[in-house]
């Protein structure tokens, strides 16, 4: 799978998903998930969820020299939740 292969959503559909099923990992996948806010420079703020595999690519983003670990954890986290492509 590619970045191509996902669905680009419309503002409005993002919001629906949001709101009719909130986070789409759940406890059982091992990742804790925080409810974030967009800006809301269009006029109304949009939910969304972020969990600890964006935390860690942010932190590596931030500080390369100690964020290794955490790439190789995001790697093998997202394997196990993607399964075979």
């Amino acid at each position: 799978m590619t970045l191509a292969d996902l669905p680009i959503l419309a503002r409005s559909e993002v919001v629906e998903q949001v709101r009719k099923e909130g986070s789409l990992l759940r406890l059982s996948d091992g990742l804790k998930t925080i409810s974030n806010l967009t800006s809301g420079s269009t006029g109304v703020p949009v939910q969304f969820f972020s969990s600890g595999m964006t935390n860690s690519v942010f932190s590596t983003l931030n500080n390369p020299h100690s964020g290794i670990e955490n790439i190789r954890y995001m790697l093998r986290k997202w394997a196990t939740l993607s399964g075979p492509c």
